[in-house]
């Protein structure tokens, strides 16, 4: 793995009293020539000046936060490498690169090209507030648990159907998120965890497990399991906390490079016992 904070030039697009979408664009280009076209077609059905340019602007006007999140990702990256290997017997040959994007996730584990990357988006970090070193470490790391899935022989965009697609968003969740808990050393770790969040999951599992079966089985919409901007029950990203349940139910059966290469049905069909 390899290390790229773009802090530096944030400073510089920092200076602007104002969000310059072509010295945007010259920033991107600099990291990658893929960066740019990626991050905008990736946000294209959101309206911009509404959802996306207020967050990039408060980002880019809170200076003393964007050194401490360039200070923080220094430190929990500098033997990132060494503690991967330590957990998985390998690294792997992916970019993690520390960037002002333009919402597209505090943490994105995609590809530029040919080459697998992990991005950092200073400005969703400042809006969900984390910036602290062990919530970025965590997100670093669960992004990686993403790529190792993909490495270890994940069934990424193999999914045909809404149905498929809402079992292995659930499964791939809980790969990271179990990768994110090794990686950080802690077995009931969750980054999510603020406000009684964890203690309403686990009070509410069953629920939570008879729900998102019911969906998957009758076509319903699952987004609201999944991402900072929804909520189920009042409660945002339940479906991390439940993926990685469902993960750790399998762990008791299987290791969890052999989890990690299930296809398609047999994940759903594991997810039915484990609701039952």
């Amino acid at each position: 793995m390899r290390f790229v904070d773009t802090y530096l030039d944030v400073v510089r697009l920092c200076a602007l009293d104002h969000f310059d979408m072509d010295v945007w664009k010259e920033y991107a280009d600099r990291i990658s020539p893929y960066l740019y076209s990626k991050v905008v077609g990736d946000v294209k059905d959101y309206d911009f000046e509404v959802e996306v340019l207020p967050v990039v602007k408060k980002a880019m006007m809170n200076k003393d936060l964007i050194n401490t999140i360039h200070e923080n990702y220094q430190i929990v990256t500098q033997n990132l490498n060494a503690k991967f290997r330590s957990c998985f017997r390998k690294t792997l040959d992916a970019y993690v690169i520390l960037y002002l994007g333009l919402c597209n996730g505090a943490g994105w584990a995609t590809s530029l090209g040919t080459q697998r990357v992990v991005l950092i988006g200073i400005e969703k970090i400042i809006e969900l507030e984390w910036y602290d070193k062990t919530t970025l470490f965590s997100l670093i790391s669960h992004e990686l648990g993403h790529i190792w899935h993909e490495e270890a022989g994940g069934a990424f965009g193999k999914q045909n159907t809404e149905k498929e697609k809402a079992v292995f968003q659930l499964f791939s969740e809980g790969i990271a998120m179990r990768c994110e808990q090794m990686l950080c050393g802690d077995d009931q770790f969750y980054h999510q965890d603020k406000d009684g969040w964890l203690s309403w999951c686990q009070l509410h599992k069953r629920e939570i497990q008879q729900e998102y079966l019911y969906r998957v089985q009758n076509g319903i919409r699952i987004q609201d399991f999944f991402g900072d901007w929804c909520a189920y029950q009042g409660y945002s990203a339940v479906g991390y906390y439940l993926g990685c349940e469902f993960v750790k139910h399998l762990m008791c059966k299987q290791s969890l490079k052999q989890l990690a290469q299930l296809n398609n049905g047999e994940i759903y069909n594991e997810l039915v016992l484990f609701v039952q």
